[in-house]
């Protein structure tokens, strides 16, 4: 018997799918233990994501140990830029020349 999770998530895939999507659910189990792989279809659930992409980047984003660092504080001496705002219209015009 599947979890709800998992049989929730097979019956959103499309039938086409289901094999590669047990294949990959085999896979994640494999690499970290059913539990995680679990936690993973809930999580591809909860974010309406049926395709093995997701799942595969899914399990990667809440089983990979990611240090973020702290905030960079900046020395008072960096010179304030001025605001650089783009002719769009000159863009447009090249890029309409280069076309014809």
């Amino acid at each position: 018997m599947l979890p709800d999770p998992l049989r929730e998530y097979l019956d959103r895939s499309d039938k086409s799918l289901r094999g590669k999507v047990l294949s990959v659910i085999a896979k994640l189990s494999a690499d970290s233990g059913f539990e995680k792989a679990v936690e993973t279809v809930e999580s591809a659930l909860s974010h309406n994501a049926t395709d093995t992409d997701s799942l595969l980047n899914l399990h990667s984003l809440l089983n990979t140990k990611v240090i973020l660092p702290g905030p960079i504080k900046l020395p008072g001496n960096i010179p304030e830029l001025k605001r650089y705002i783009p002719k769009l219209s000159e863009y447009d015009r090249v890029l309409l020349k280069a076309g014809e």
